[in-house]
């Protein structure tokens, strides 16, 4: 490699070990606030309470999804490549454009599913008490709509501490706000917290990504034309915006509506099993923080370089998600009596479907965001419509014979097809490798292991020596593997401490 090689290269390097730095240890801090969130309201409400926020919880980050109309994921491709370009103000104006677009839908989609509340919480969740909750949270629409596109803008030109702080400020607004007001205003404190958040930290996330990205952007301007041709991009993104959150949220709209005379409990339950995986989803920021580093790469093109680093996060990140659902065999139960309540023990089950899926999920959304580089939306569209189709199909009858612990594993199951196809096509698109026969025993060697302690492992009693024997177990066969990548750490860590 030539001196601007090696010096591209090693800002590439250093570029991601800083934004997985960075937002691993905020997701973890904001897995905790969640955890404590839904915690407070564990105790504080009743299950149909509980179960009834959290089902209009999902139908709003679902519309939410909606609303961003693909134009989030279509900014993320413009940005670094006009940034490379110096076409600065074709920049900005897009970016207004798209702002302006998103937000007056929000308004009017916030407004209208506001009238019919009251219909849809009597209706569709079947709960007599009062929707203020649900009304509360569609009002929030046009604000979380502001701060997602803000967070968005960030991770595209790479300041992840700030999208990181943040999201954390967020999370820490909404737990603060429901441990000093949830005793005096009971379930609408729930309501109020989001709405609240999203205003101001929407407001400071805005400022943010001004400063970000130029002086004059984020300001009102709409052009018909840019949104026409920005959608031509986008449209394909649709699907799979929506679609990623139906999996993310469907769950608990379909088991309010197939659970029969106990589904808000069976959503309670749900509920509770999906805040405690969501603290393990420290990998996922490994796409976040990977796209916009693989962007630059992708039109500098070193896809030399590209083609190694993704070999390694492919790798890391099953290892990791191998150590996770091992983890979680033995000590599922034991978390959710500790972290929540007995009561909810029997939610264990659906924790590790959810953990199965999670490294599907992220893999999933790793694939994605390269085959968006390769300007193949439409290959990202129907691989979220198969794995969507193959989730509810699955789910119904999931739900009808096991319940909330069905919908978990029907979830696992469409995160597997949505890998399958779009490794598949990461393959030919980009001729990137879909792992080799090191990655290839990791992953068997991680579903004998929880085959064997899902069969024996009520031998061993006690549930944490299990996670400790399997994942020692695991470590033990791959110790090879994970000696080398503690080197390669090491090694890397001295770097930066001596300013290469």
């Amino acid at each position: 490699m030539t001196g601007n090689e090696q010096e591209a290269s090693g800002a590439n390097r250093n570029a991601l070990a800083s934004g997985i730095f960075v937002s691993g240890a905020a997701l973890v801090v904001y897995g905790v606030l969640n955890f404590f969130t839904r915690r407070q309201m564990v105790l504080g409400l009743s299950k149909e309470e509980y179960g009834f926020f959290y089902g209009a919880f999902s139908l709003f980050m679902m519309i939410l999804s909606g609303l961003d109309f693909g134009l989030g994921q279509t900014l993320s491709l413009l940005v670094p490549k006009f940034q490379i370009q110096r076409r600065h103000r074709s920049l900005e104006l897009d970016v207004d454009t798209v702002l302006v677009f998103k937000v007056t839908v929000a308004l009017l989609t916030g407004g209208l599913l506001a009238i019919a509340a009251p219909w849809i919480a009597l209706h569709y969740f079947g709960y007599q008490g009062a929707c203020i909750n649900l009304v509360l949270l569609v009002l929030a629409l046009p604000a979380a709509v502001v701060f997602t596109t803000a967070l968005d803008l960030l991770s595209t030109v790479r300041k992840f501490a700030m999208r990181s702080v943040l999201q954390v400020a967020q999370f820490a607004m909404i737990f603060l706000v429901l441990w000093g007001a949830l005793d005096y205003f009971g379930a609408v404190t729930g309501g109020i917290a989001y709405l609240v958040s999203y205003i101001i930290i929407a407001l400071v996330a805005l400022v943010a990504a001004r400063r970000a990205l130029a002086p004059a952007i984020l300001r009102p301007f709409f052009s018909w034309l840019r949104l026409r041709r920005l959608w031509r991009t986008s449209r394909w993104f649709v699907l799979s915006t929506v679609g990623l959150a139906v999996f993310n949220n469907m769950d608990s709209q379909l088991i309010a509506v197939l659970g029969g005379g106990d589904a808000l409990a069976s959503v309670a339950m749900y509920n509770v099993a999906l805040p405690v995986m969501q603290i393990f989803q420290g990998f996922l920021i490994v796409p976040m923080v990977f796209t916009p580093v693989a962007a630059r790469m992708y039109h500098a093109g070193e896809m030399m370089e590209l083609r190694n680093l993704y070999g390694v996060i492919w790798t890391l990140m099953l290892a990791g998600c191998a150590l996770l659902l091992l983890g979680s065999i033995g000590s599922a139960e034991w978390l959710i009596r500790v972290l929540f309540s007995p009561l909810y023990a029997d939610a264990a089950p659906a924790l590790v479907a959810l953990v199965a899926g999670l490294f599907f999920f992220s893999k999933a959304i790793l694939n994605f965001n390269l085959l968006a580089l390769a300007e193949a939306p439409e290959r990202i569209g129907w691989a979220v419509v198969a794995g969507v189709a193959v989730n509810i199909l699955a789910a119904v009858p999931g739900i009808l014979l096991f319940g909330f612990v069905g919908a978990a594993w029907a979830k696992t199951l469409g995160f597997g097809v949505v890998f399958a196809v779009s490794q598949r096509d990461v393959g030919i698109r980009l001729r990137l490798p879909p792992g080799n026969r090191g990655s290839a025993w990791l992953a068997v060697s991680a579903l004998l292991l929880a085959v064997a302690g899902t069969l024996f492992g009520a031998r061993i009693g006690n549930p944490l020596l299990l996670s400790a024997v399997l994942c020692g177990t695991y470590i033990f066969i791959h110790r090879r593997f994970f000696l080398m990548v503690l080197g390669q750490a090491w090694k890397f860590r001295v770097e930066i401490g001596a300013g290469r």
